[in-house]
This record gives structure tokens, sequence and C-alpha cells, in this order.
């Protein structure tokens, strides 16, 4: 592709680190093969997406001014002292006590809403229109997008479907590369979706199970399947520096948090982190430092400052706190430094996962998704992924001797799949980028 233009969407802006990973890696590639190419990101926040990527980015939902514009109204009502607008203000009271006049302001105020709503999303639609006009084609690059657990039919599907049909509408090119599916419970999410990838002029999944997911819902279409774009990340070897004692990374998350995860239960994210907080003291008793990072920026400092709250019900803690470290992440670059320094991690991330086996390090994953054992099993790794729920924090620790004792061998496996997956990504690379 010469001097082409390209546009990338993805769960970009979102401060999760795995996603940006997969950008970095697209924008690696499509540099190599299309050095000429013009780069656009679609994001959700655009600003942040093109300071750490170098590329121009383009909003990828509508900016509502909708609460910007009621908490104005309302810090103006509030500000006004005067006898009319106190009248004013009594007046709306006594309305509001009638059942009947209250469902009418109600109504009316849903009415305003809803239309100031339809009138901002077509101004919107059509400015997306206009973007997806000037590019060659448009890439729904990598991550699990297509998935309606994360916000509904209105989020992510209703997205895809809604630039799948402008980029055929603009006559721009349509590729689906390397997608995550699933879970897509909602007959409405299934629709949007489905007709996103049939619009499509090139679709791959990561995995099988993906794929088999998507023709279930009645893609039928050819499709391929590669590996997660963050495998073909190019990653600048990262020195470790000497420390005193053995270190472990570990990345708690959120899992089932009610104040983040779409499935609530505080009775079951309770008894993850107390698990995770018994790894963590054991780890510290048996001489080794234990380094506890975020990849997802948002939620995953919560989640560490959960454990950490944990840790300090034990008295023991308390004694081996100072073998407790936390590197600082900002970007995909402090990620990778900070499982440099480890001598395998413990997670449930995905991507953090696949950037640990990037830097030849083992995993014991957590796994709270299918997407997590698919790719393990890929990796010749199912035996060090354990279910997020039912693990025991015994069965964990056996693992981990068995590990201490063969992680040679285990890391020559890792080493040999993550070129295979590399080969396979650059093939995929070929195809959608030079049509060989």
């Amino acid at each position: 592709m010469k001097s082409q233009k390209i546009g990338l969407l993805g769960h970009f802006g979102n401060m999760n680190m795995g996603d940006d990973a997969i950008l970095q890696a697209i924008v690696e590639n499509i540099r190599r093969y299309c050095p000429e190419a013009a780069i656009y990101g679609f994001s959700s926040v655009p600003v942040d997406t093109q300071k750490r990527h170098d590329i121009l980015v383009l909003p990828l939902h509508r900016t509502s001014t909708r609460r910007a514009t009621r908490k104005s109204s309302e810090a103006r009502e509030s500000s006004g002292k005067g006898p009319f607008k106190v009248a004013v203000s009594g007046v709306k009271s006594l309305l509001r006590k009638n059942p009947i006049t209250n469902f009418v302001i109600r109504a009316l105020s849903k009415s305003n809403i809803a239309l100031s709503s339809l009138a901002e999303e077509s101004k919107f639609i059509f400015d997306c229109y206009k973007a997806c006009k000037t590019l060659d084609v448009l890439m729904i690059s990598g991550g699990g997008q297509l998935d309606d657990s994360w916000g509904g039919p209105w989020d992510t599907p209703y997205t895809l479907f809604k630039y799948a049909v402008l980029a055929k509408i603009a006559k721009t090119r349509l590729f689906f590369i390397s997608q995550g599916a699933g879970p897509i419970n909602l007959r409405l999410s299934k629709f949007f979706i489905k007709w996103a990838l049939t619009l499509a002029d090139f679709r791959s999944y990561r995995d099988r199970d993906s794929k088999n997911l998507i023709e279930s819902i009645g893609v039928k279409k050819e499709s391929h399947v590669f590996p997660d774009l963050a495998f073909s990340l190019n990653l600048k070897k990262n020195h470790s520096r000497e420390h005193s004692s053995p270190i472990v990374g570990i990345s708690p998350m959120v899992y089932c948090d009610p104040r983040f995860w779409p499935e609530k239960n505080q009775v079951v994210n309770s008894a993850y982190k107390q698990k995770v907080s018994e790894l963590v003291l054991w780890f510290l008793k048996n001489g080794y430092t234990v380094s506890l990072f975020a990849s997802q920026l948002k939620m995953d400092p919560v989640g560490i400052d959960d454990v950490k709250k944990e840790l300090k019900k034990d008295e023991w803690y308390y004694k081996f706190c100072d073998q407790i470290i936390e590197p600082e992440v900002q970007t995909v670059s402090d990620l990778i430094a900070a499982i440099s320094q480890t001598q395998f991690i413990i997670t449930s991330r995905l991507h953090g996962a696949i950037l640990a086996y990037l830097s030849n390090k083992p995993v014991l994953a957590l796994s709270y998704h299918e997407k997590i054992e698919a790719m393990m099993s890929e990796m010749g790794q199912s035996d060090l992924c354990f279910n997020i729920e039912d693990f025991k924090v015994e069965e964990v620790k056996a693992k981990i001797s068995w590990l201490e004792s063969n992680s040679m061998a285990v890391q020559d496996q890792i080493r040999k799949q993550v070129v295979a997956h590399q080969i396979a990504l650059q093939a995929q690379y070929r195809l959608i980028l030079t049509g060989s």
C-alpha cells in the first residue's frame, strides 16, 4: 500500500496498557510495511492516545455537552439569591408536588434530552462519515471488542456497527483484525456485531473459540485465525537490575468488585483478594521480593490497594513489608520494564501474560475468561492456568515449586511459541498491508 490513509479503531484511551500494546504493535508494523502511510486513530480519549503513539487521533464517541450544560445551569440557579429566582424555585417545587404536573415536567425534560442526544449523535455520525471517506482502509484492530459485557449493546457493539456501515457507505475497506469475541448475550448485540462483521472485507480472530462464537451468531463469511496483535510488538531489550532476592510479579485485579466489574459479587471478590494476599505473604516468607504492578491503570491500582489492606491484617506483613515493591507504570514500556525484572508473574490480565511471554517470563494465570485459557493452551502452558474463582492456594504453591525446578524448559517452550506467533502475525500483516 503506497501513501495510504489507514484508520485504527479499538479500545484506545482507556488507560489499559494491553490495548495500548496492541496499538503500538500495529502502528510499528504499518510503518514497517507501509512507511509512507498516514495513520489515524479513533480513541475514547484522543489527546492521550495521540500523545502516547504519535499519530493523528479522532474521537471514537460523540462528546456530550448535556452533563456540563446541566451542571452549569444548576450552578447559575444556585448562585442566584434574588427574590425572583426564589419565587421561580418555589413555583417549580409546588408543580412537582402534583403527580400530574410532575409527570408532564419529567416527560418534557426527557423528550428534550432525547432530542438533544439524537441531534448530537446525528451530527457526530456525519463527522465520522467524513472521516471514513478520507480513509483507504479502516482497521478494527485487535482486543476483545466483540463483547457486550461492558456497557451492553449500545456501547461497543453499536459503535462497531456504526463505523462498519459508515465505512461501507464511504466505500472504505473494512478489516477486523485478530479480534477476541465473547460474551455476546443480548439479541441486539448479536445483531450489531453480526452485521458489522458481515460488512467487513477481511475478518480474523485471535483464537478458535472466538471464530466459533461469531459463526454461531450467523457470520458465515470467510475468516481467519491469527494470534493476538500484542505478540507482534517489537520489544526493546530491558536489562534486569541486580536484586538481592528473586522477584515475583503479581498483578491483582478488581474481579467481581461491585465498584467496577459488570458482574458484581462482593463475596467472590473478597475471596479472591484473600487468596492473593495469602500468596503474597507466602512469597515474602520464602525470601522473595514481590512486585505489585498494574496494567489497567484505572482499576488495577485499586486491586493492589485492596490486597495490601488484606496483608495488613496479618502481623507477619510488618516484618516483610520492605520486600514489597510497586513499580510505577504509566506506559507500555514501563509495564515491560516491570515484568522484565521478575522471574515469573502471576496475573489475570491477558496482555500482562502476553507481554511476559514476549520477555520470556513464565506466567501463572488466574483466568476469569476463556480468552486466557485459549492463549495459555496455544502457548503450551495450560498446566499453569487456574480458574480465578476456584483456585486453591496450596495447588498454586505446588505449581510454583515445580516451576522453579523446570523454569529453563518452560522458557524454552515459551520462546518457540512466541516465534511461531510472530511468524503468523507477519503473514497477516503482509496479507492486509501488501496483499501478498
